[in-house]
């Protein structure tokens, strides 16, 4: 199986720093999804979510990832993260 490198878009990774300080009772939760979330979009990624018009939409509580894929360079970009 291929895996693919996973690559957080500046603005992904701002939203995780302001969910990171804005919901502090919820670091061990969000640390878990996140966690989860890049083992889950290394292998395979076009298979995980769902369609959300030329991308796709991972939903691992408290969180909600908005991601693309490019299978000829083996890529996963992150563009959005919000809280659920």
């Amino acid at each position: 199986m291929m895996r693919f490198t996973l690559i957080w878009s500046p603005i992904a990774e701002r939203q995780l720093i302001d969910l990171w300080s804005d919901f502090p009772d919820d670091r061990k939760a969000l640390t878990e999804a996140v966690a989860e979330v890049d083992k889950l979009l290394r292998e395979d990624p076009s298979m995980k979510g769902r369609p959300f018009g030329v991308s796709r939409v991972l939903i691992k509580p408290p969180i909600i990832v908005l991601f693309s894929v490019d299978e000829g360079d083996r890529k996963v970009k992150v563009s959005l993260i919000r809280r659920l």
